[in-house]
Parts: C-alpha cells; sequence; structure tokens
C-alpha cells in the first residue's frame, strides 16, 4: 500500500489515506481531489479519497517522461517528454480534454495567480535557455526571450509583476509585461529552488550552494534571514497559500515549517517523501518515504530564526597588472580583505568595513620588488585607523628638475631601497566630524643616479623624514567604499624634524575635498564625483622626492611621478561611474578629466602652466553586495604622456 497524507498547516495534524499501489510515477491534484499516474504510453487519473479509476488517458509513449505538473487551481496539467512536445490539457471533474500543443521540450512552468497567461521555461542548453508566455484562453504565444545560459527555478511574484529565475550566483528578475530584464542580483553562492512569497511582492525564499534556507527581500536584494538546519540536501522549498508559512523537505526526509514573521520553527515531520502540493486552502499534501510508515513529528528544540547577516570576513585574492613609466611592466598578487563591523549600540557612530590589502609586485623594468599594506580600520567606540606602508628595493624614479627648471631634457634616473609609513589615526565625535593625527615616515638609502644631477638637490643623500600633525575629518558620505552622496573633506598638518627625529626640517600642508552627485544619466545608480587637492611645503629644506606632485595612481592619473613636482601643488578632477547595464552593478566604467599646476608660491609671481589629464577605465565588483571595485585605467595627459593604472577601490 502506498501512503498519502493531508498536512493541515494551521492546525498541524496529519490524516492517512490508501490506495493500491501502481507501478509508475504519481502526481497529486487536491483541488480536484485527484491524482494522474503516469505511464510510458498512458495517463490514468483516479480519484484521491476512494481510489477510484475515473480516466485512461492515451498519450504517446514517452510524451510525459520529462515534466509532469498541475496548475495551482488543478485546472490544468502540463506534460512534455522524449518527443520534445509539450501538451495542456483541461482538467475538469469529469472530463480530461486536450487544450493545446507546442513544439518544445518544457524544464519548467508558473502560472500568473489567475491562471489566464502560463510561462513556459523550455528548449534549455548548457548555453541556452528560453522563456515564453502564452494565453490559456486562446493558447496564442504571447512573448518570447532567449537567453545565453542556463536558466532555471522559474517563479513569479505576488502581482505578477516580476518573474524570476536562478542562473548560477545571479537571481534575474523579468518584467511579465515584456519579458525584459528588470534586475540580476548578484549573490555570494549559487542558488536553487527560487519561490517568491505568494503575498508579499518582493520577498522570496532560495537555497544556498551550502544548502542554507535564505529568505530574501527581491527588491532591496538583501538576505533577510539565513536557516540552517537541514543535514541532507534539500529536495524542495515552498509558501503556503497565504505567505506566511514557508517549508523545506530534504533528501532524508525532514520537512520543517517555518514561521518567519515570529522567526521560529513550529513543526518537524520525518518520513516525508515525493513532492509535497499545498491545496489553495492552505492543505499541505504528501506522500511517505517507504510503503507502510507514516509521517511523524519529531519532538526538537525550540528553533528561533536569525536576522541574516553579512559574513564577517570576505577574501579576495587578484593578479597584479599594470604599466607606468617608473616601472615598466608590473606583475604580482594581492589580496583584498573585508571585514564587516558587528552592529554597535551607539548608532550615531557608522559602522564600516575594515579593509586589509597587502601586495608583492614585481617591476620588470630595474628588477624593482615592492611589497605593501594598506589598511583601513574602523575600530570601537569611533576610533578609525587609516595607513599605507611600502617597502621598495630598487625603486626606480626619475629626476626632472624642480619647478619651472623641470624639463624632459633633464631627466635622469635614480633608484633606492626605499620605506614607507603614511597614515592617519581618527576619533569620530559624531557621524561626519572626526580628529585626530596624521604621521608620515620615510627612509631612503643614498640615491644612485645614472648620471649625476647638477646641481644636487636636496635629498639625494637619502635619510629620514619623520613627520606628525593635527588631522581632521569630514565625512557626510552615503558609503564608503563607493560613495554615490555626499561629500568628503580631509585636512592634514605636518611638521617634519620635531625633536630632532629625522634628517630633514619642514612643513607641510595637505588639502582634499570630495563631492558626490547622484544621477541618472545613462543608467539609473551613476555618480558624477569630483575632487580637488592641494598640497603645499614651506620652512624648511625638502628632499626633492618629497616634494608635492601631480599624479597618483588615483588622481591625475597619466603623469610621470617626479615630472611635475615644486613647493606647492594643485589640482581638479571629475569622473562619471556607471553601468553597462541598467540591471546589474556588477560591471562598470569610468570616464575622467583633470587639471593640475605647480607653483613655488601660487599667492606670488604664478607663471600658470596647466597640465589636462583624460581617460577611461574598467570596473568590476569584487564582492556581492559590497561596492569594492576592483578598476583599470588607461589615462594620457596634454604633454604627450599615457600609463595603465590598476587599483582596488574608487579612484576617489
Amino acid at each position: 500500500m502506498k501512503h498519502i497524507f493531508n498536512y493541515t498547516t494551521g492546525s498541524i495534524f496529519v490524516l492517512l489515506l490508501t490506495f493500491a499501489t501502481v507501478k509508475g510515477q504519481e502526481y497529486i491534484n487536491p483541488a480536484k481531489n485527484l491524482s494522474v499516474t503516469v505511464f510510458s504510453d498512458t495517463l490514468l487519473f483516479k480519484e484521491l479519497i476512494s481510489n477510484k479509476l475515473i480516466f485512461k488517458v492515451p498519450v504517446k509513449a514517452g510524451s510525459a517522461s520529462h515534466y509532469v505538473k498541475f496548475s495551482p487551481s488543478g485546472d490544468f496539467l502540463i506534460t512534455s517528454g522524449n518527443d520534445r512536445i509539450t501538451t495542456l490539457y483541461n482538467v475538469k471533474n469529469d472530463t480530461i480534454t486536450l487544450a493545446a500543443s507546442f513544439p518544445v521540450l518544457t524544464e519548467e512552468s508558473i502560472f500568473s495567480s489567475s491562471e489566464k497567461e502560463i510561462y513556459l521555461l523550455h528548449s534549455r542548453s548548457f548555453f541556452k535557455t528560453s522563456l515564453s508566455s502564452y494565453d490559456t484562453k486562446s493558447w496564442r504565444k504571447i512573448l518570447d526571450t532567449d537567453f545565453r545560459f542556463r536558466a532555471h527555478d522559474l517563479t513569479i511574484n505576488a502581482s505578477d509583476s516580476l518573474l524570476a529565475f536562478c542562473e548560477g550566483t545571479n537571481i534575474h528578475t523579468l518584467h511579465t509585461s515584456n519579458l525584459a530584464t528588470d534586475e540580476i542580483l548578484w549573490q555570494r553562492s549559487a542558488q536553487r529552488l527560487l519561490t517568491f512569497n505568494p503575498k508579499f511582492t518582493d520577498q522570496g525564499a532560495s537555497i544556498s550552494k551550502n544548502n542554507h534556507i535564505q529568505i530574501r527581500d527581491m527588491k532591496k536584494d538583501t538576505v533577510l534571514t539565513d536557516i540552517n538546519i537541514h543535514t541532507s540536501k534539500i529536495v524542495w522549498l515552498g509558501y503556503d497559500p497565504t505567505g506566511t508559512l514557508l517549508v523545506s523537505l530534504d533528501k532524508q526526509g525532514n520537512m520543517f515549517t517555518w514561521m518567519p514573521s515570529s522567526k521560529q520553527c513550529i513543526a518537524h515531520l520525518k518520513g516525508v517523501g515525493g513532492i509535497p502540493v499545498f491545496n489553495q486552502n492552505g492543505t499541505l499534501n504528501l506522500s511517505s518515504n517507504g510503503m507502510g510508515e507514516e509521517p511523524g513529528f519529531v519532538k526538537t528544540r525550540p528553533y528561533h530564526l536569525d536576522t541574516a547577516a553579512s559574513p564577517s570576513r570576505e577574501i579576495s585574492k587578484m593578479p597584479v597588472i599594470d604599466y607606468g613609466p617608473e616601472t615598466g611592466l608590473r606583475i604580482g598578487l594581492g589580496l583584498t580583505v573585508v571585514f564587516h563591523p558587528k552592529v554597535q549600540k551607539d548608532i550615531s557612530l557608522r559602522t564600516r568595513p575594515t579593509i586589509i590589502m597587502p601586495l608583492i609586485s614585481y617591476g620588470i623594468k630595474n628588477s624593482q620588488v615592492a611589497a605593501a599594506l594598506e589598511t583601513h580600520i574602523y575600530a570601537i567606540k569611533g576610533w578609525q585607523l587609516h595607513s599605507d606602508f611600502r617597502y621598495s628595493i630598487r625603486e626606480k624614479n626619475y629626476f626632472f628638475g624642480i619647478g619651472d627648471q623641470s624639463s624632459r631634457v633633464n631627466k635622469q634616473a635614480y633608484s633606492s631601497n626605499t620605506l614607507r609609513l603614511n597614515g592617519h589615526m581618527l576619533k569620530m565625535f559624531n557621524s561626519a566630524f572626526s580628529a585626530g593625527i596624521a604621521f608620515s615616515v620615510q627612509h631612503d638609502t643614498p640615491l644612485k643616479f645614472e648620471q649625476e644631477p647638477s646641481p644636487n638637490p636636496d635629498g639625494v643623500q637619502g635619510g629620514w623624514t619623520i613627520g606628525i600633525g593635527p588631522a581632521i575629518e569630514i565625512d557626510n558620505r552615503n558609503n564608503t567604499l563607493f560613495p554615490t552622496a555626499g561629500s568628503l573633506f580631509n585636512a592634514a598638518f605636518y611638521r617634519y624634524g620635531v625633536g630632532n627625529t629625522g634628517n630633514y626640517k619642514y612643513n607641510e600642508i595637505k588639502l582634499d575635498y570630495r563631492k558626490y552627485v547622484p544621477s541618472n544619466l545613462l543608467v539609473k545608480g551613476s555618480v558624477f564625483a569630483f575632487q580637488a587637492l592641494f598640497n603645499g611645503t614651506w620652512g624648511g629644506n625638502v628632499p626633492f622626492y618629497k616634494l608635492p606632485y601631480i599624479t597618483a595612481d588615483r588622481a591625475l592619473r597619466g603623469m610621470w611621478r617626479n615630472l611635475y613636482i615644486d613647493r606647492q601643488t594643485a589640482s581638479v578632477q571629475g569622473e562619471f561611474r556607471s553601468f553597462f547595464s541598467a540591471n546589474s552593478t556588477r560591471y562598470g566604467y569610468a570616464v575622467f578629466a583633470g587639471a593640475a599646476d605647480g607653483a613655488t608660491n601660487f599667492l606670488k609671481d604664478y607663471s600658470p602652466d596647466i597640465k589636462i589629464v583624460y581617460g577611461a577605465g574598467l570596473r568590476t565588483q569584487l564582492f556581492p553586495k559590497q561596492r569594492l571595485d576592483l578598476r583599470v585605467d588607461v589615462a594620457f595627459n596634454s604633454k604627450g604622456d599615457v600609463g595603465i593604472y590598476g587599483g582596488i577601490g574608487v579612484s576617489f
């Protein structure tokens, strides 16, 4: 004997029903109180309660071998098989009639809530999947589209406005009105068994690669709850018709019923088999795992659902390949480690991710070896530490002269072993204002010139430069990794040689202002970013390699490192950041331009020689849901130079 059970999720009871065993796969239709058993060339329809044979429908051999499904109302039956034909039947209490057939092999189907439309995911191969919609009254095809990937787990939301399906680590949402992509949601792992909540339009659930149930807000692309309790692979996931309960079933026959609103498991059954089917009144119809075994409740500890959180740590490895006039081709390996913050009680002090980026590289020109460690640490009680440590062996640079004496004709190469540590430690006093100290430490071995410069500039003997001073920051950006609104202002003063430390004594000031303006130009989510920089030194002898300069891998990309150095430099730049598709923020691009100049004193005897830079670059997101980008830029300038720059995070 084979067992069928009615599991009423509201009152929690099990009813045992029996009927004769029949060879072949069986599918139940509780709405019509019948089932269909599929044989090679026959469909047997029987009454559930009495086990009475109602209809015997002959079919072409193998025509229902691939896919069989009843609509939620039970009014339609869909079959598809080896002949690559999809057949639909009208199901009544006393008749089964052929409704339509289509020359496609259906993999999955979903009906609209009114069942006036059906959507077929069909003709799937490794590199292609097709999606078609049909009117269930005339069976006229409404829309048709193809995807260049393997799509699975088709579902529809409560308002019938969006379809969704899985593709690897992506969840795609589509408008039912035109089958056009709405969004592509990049997840941390591959997803399956995706299902929309039948009552709450933006809520859905799916199973992650590590067999966790994830209840998610599809509109905001956030995981609301992560459940890890199944010890074997989950094979079915579904909401009850009211959308208040979520039921999961694993390969071993363990079935759990969840109430996400109260964040708890309300029932656990074992010995469940087959494919569960919800009736429209909320009854869940089950089969047993084996003959004579009734699914039974298991007394378990209370299981409460916790709000899902991002992983506490994420790591990304990446090769380093770029080109600069000083290093030539540079290759290496870098890591980006992101530590996500725990929620702090004092919400006035913003929590931000801590980022640590070690890197080692090799420059082909001059066999330069470099190791670096960049950190952005946000600690408890509003403290933050930003530092950039670098050590280079045979670091090659060029000296062109200082200020208006700078010329490509004077170009002379030099090298040294260099250690640098720059950064600042700040205390946040409110959500925007921070203050603390800035520091800069550098040591250079005596510089080795290919030809001795004449006259020798300050600094050829190398040595220590040690500076420290006050720093402030005003930061009201909406995001530190990828700001799209707000502004940032940094100011720092350094006194070098305090207490006779180091080999040089002088003063330095750095000012940095950035502004971000959101825009929907071209695609939604674009942003215009602007930056103004000033760097000035005075009051002593500054080693030439510590003079302000007009370039960087982030600011004013495209200039030789020491081509334009002076006592003071100022620059402005703008960048437009956008995405290739309005549906996905994973891949993007940037277009930028800027201008800069240097002087001994901008307020006295200044003769303008403004340099223009411009270029473009590509962006790709390193982690899902974290706008930390890997970037590669090509930059040009008005003096005829070109450079290729790579890095992590926004350029500014």
